[in-house]
């Protein structure tokens, strides 16, 4: 702000005469005096509809500021606690240390996990000449080059053609995990390759004896003019077993990589990506929001409709029978769960 007035009471001092010039700095003090007076002003006063922590990450993003439809704060809050959840910071010194520099971290994560929006966030701040080459067309060039969605164990055996030339023992997998309860929700809306029977009733965890709905995800890479399709299936005992064994091999890895749930892009953005600059060693200039949708297939939300969504605590489990819940609770990797503060029904 300083610079700002600055700048005001220089173009002033153009004005020709002398009368003309005092008008000016006259208006400028009291446009800058009354600026001030507003910033001394609580959030909630100029805005009573609002709670300070609402306005203040939608004015940083640059949005209207109208926080109808969206819940509390303390909703929010209760259900992902007041700081972002990170898991494998402990490891970053190390890969710092082992890798070439210039090696960019990697996206992973099951479908409908925030995978686009992670890959959006960094293309908007990470935009430096320097990575010029990574920012030139499609965002996939951001996933692990086994995909982003293949399971830890199949790295080996999986290789993405035409994806970013990484070698994959130099990936730092940046992974994003998603509320079981809305990820599931997601999954109803966008299945992608997942195959489940849910058209009567979704998620459908079990069926009307009790047992457990099998589902099988499919993978395609590669185009057949070039003669490098590769097509694989995996089976898994419930939409629940998908989500536990996919985060778990990710947990339990030994190698460098980090954790971080979806809801923290949402509402804890700046310290997230602040987070994964320094474990990698990039310095991250003012951090820039993404408000539109990050989805170039199917329907996604935008920002604002997530902030609205995911912090609905009653919304969450409003799909799952009774037996969806009791199967979710009996099923769900309770590590997974504790880590990363998910509630159970």
């Amino acid at each position: 702000m300083k610079g700002s007035s600055n700048k005001a009471l220089c173009r002033c001092r153009q004005h020709p005469g002398r009368a003309a010039r005092i008008r000016c700095l006259w208006v400028t003090c009291l446009f800058y005096s009354f600026g001030s007076f507003l910033r001394t002003i609580p959030y909630e006063t100029l805005h009573p509809s609002c709670e300070e922590p609402w306005l203040r990450l939608l004015s940083d993003a640059g949005m209207d500021l109208n926080c109808t439809g969206l819940p509390s704060w303390q909703q929010m809050t209760r259900l992902y606690g007041t700081k972002p959840i990170i898991v494998g910071l402990e490891r970053c010194a190390a890969y710092r240390q082992s890798v070439a520099a210039g090696v960019i971290p990697r996206i992973a994560g099951l479908y409908n996990t925030g995978t686009n929006a992670l890959a959006k966030l960094f293309e908007a701040n990470w935009n430096t000449d320097e990575m010029a080459w990574m920012l030139e067309g499609s965002y996939f060039k951001w996933d692990v080059p086994y995909g982003k969605h293949v399971p830890l164990h199949l790295r080996e055996n999986v290789t993405v053609p035409a994806r970013n030339p990484t070698p994959k023992d130099q990936v730092l997998p940046i992974v994003l995990i998603k509320d079981p309860f809305w990820w599931m929700q997601s999954m109803c809306k966008n299945p992608y390759g997942v195959k489940w029977p849910h058209h009567d009733h979704c998620p459908n965890l079990v069926d009307r004896e009790g047992r457990p709905v099998a589902v099988t995800t499919k993978y395609t890479f590669g185009t057949p003019k070039k003669n490098n399709v590769q097509k694989f299936q995996i089976h898994y005992a419930s939409l629940v077993h998908l989500w536990n064994d996919y985060y778990r091999e990710y947990f339990d890895s030994p190698q460098p990589r980090l954790l971080i749930r979806y809801e923290d892009l949402l509402y804890h953005g700046p310290e997230v990506l602040t987070a994964i600059s320094t474990c990698v060693g990039l310095t991250m200039p003012t951090f820039r929001y993404v408000t539109e949708t990050s989805k170039t297939h199917g329907s996604g939300a935008d920002f604002r409709q997530a902030l609205t969504k995911y912090g609905n605590a009653a919304a969450r489990l409003a799909p799952l029978t009774a037996a969806d819940q009791q199967f979710a609770r009996d099923m769900l990797d309770e590590r997974l769960m504790t880590t990363f503060q998910y509630k159970y029904p």
